[in-house]
């Protein structure tokens, strides 16, 4: 019987090693195909007539339906194909729950948010919406899930993080709608405390002609126009100055002043 040399050893743990490599980055490539968005085919979705989605050269679907119903579960189910951890880094934001997805590193963020209680708010408006608004949002929900479902593995980023997708819930809409203002307005009122601040000191007059509501830029999806708030009359009278006129006068023909040091003849 042959006995194994000192080197066979090392050898083999090398080799063992890259095949344990080779295998965990092909079980990596498969799990990311697995998690991509379907783009062509048919399946069989809960709508009442068929929806259909086409693509550009560059990917932006079009999709038409035959009510608002069947095109919203469309929609959520596109979303969810392609966006599902983004979604749901937006409704952990309204909600205050980022650090049950993240960890630690952002319990500050947490901290700030949950004091609102925009879960709870979210709940409360869903009782105040009409039963149309109730079903085109329940419509998308259905779509989401169905579109997570239908992935072949869950978007790569809950693999990093060792986390698994929960179910898209109608709170959870509303909620993004909380944390996309938050990004544009901020947590701390900065802007009313200014705006309280500039009412105090100069007046209603002139705070709201330096905070108007809106501009001509602003575009309203009815086309409506906000109106301009009046110049205060402490600007008017300080604009207001002693009229000066004067003949036009052929510069050829106006006067040359003399500067020191410099002739001023031809």
């Amino acid at each position: 019987m042959r006995r194994l040399r000192w080197y066979h050893i090392p050898l083999a743990l090398v080799a063992l090693i890259l095949v344990a490599i080779l295998a965990q980055t092909l079980h990596v490539m498969l799990a990311l195909r697995a998690s991509a968005p379907r783009l062509e085919g048919q399946i069989a979705a809960q709508v009442s007539a068929p929806v259909s989605v086409a693509r550009d050269a560059e990917g932006v679907p079009t999709l038409t339906a035959g009510s608002q119903a069947d095109l919203a579960y469309a929609i959520g189910y596109l979303h969810a194909q392609e966006r599902f951890f983004q979604m749901d880094q937006l409704r952990r934001v309204g909600a205050g729950e980022l650090s049950e997805l993240l960890g630690p590193p952002t319990l500050d963020i947490d901290r700030k948010l949950r004091v609102h209680r925009f879960r709870d708010r979210a709940r409360a408006e869903l009782g105040r919406m009409t039963p149309w608004e109730r079903a085109v949002l329940d419509a998308y929900v259905a779509g989401v899930n169905s579109g997570l479902r239908a992935l072949g593995s869950a978007p790569f980023e809950y693999a990093a993080l060792l986390a698994k997708p929960e179910p898209w819930l109608a709170e959870d809409s509303l909620l993004t709608a909380y944390a996309m203002y938050f990004d544009l307005q901020g947590v701390a009122p900065t802007d009313e405390l200014k705006i309280a601040a500039a009412a105090r000191k100069l007046g209603a007059a002139m705070t709201e002609f330096l905070f108007p509501a809106g501009t001509a830029l602003d575009s309203a999806i009815d086309g409506s126009l906000l109106p301009e708030p009046p110049m205060p009359e402490s600007i008017q009278s300080s604009r207001a100055g002693p009229a000066v006129q004067a003949p036009l006068q052929d510069p050829a023909e106006a006067p040359t002043a003399a500067m020191p040091g410099r002739s001023t003849g031809r």
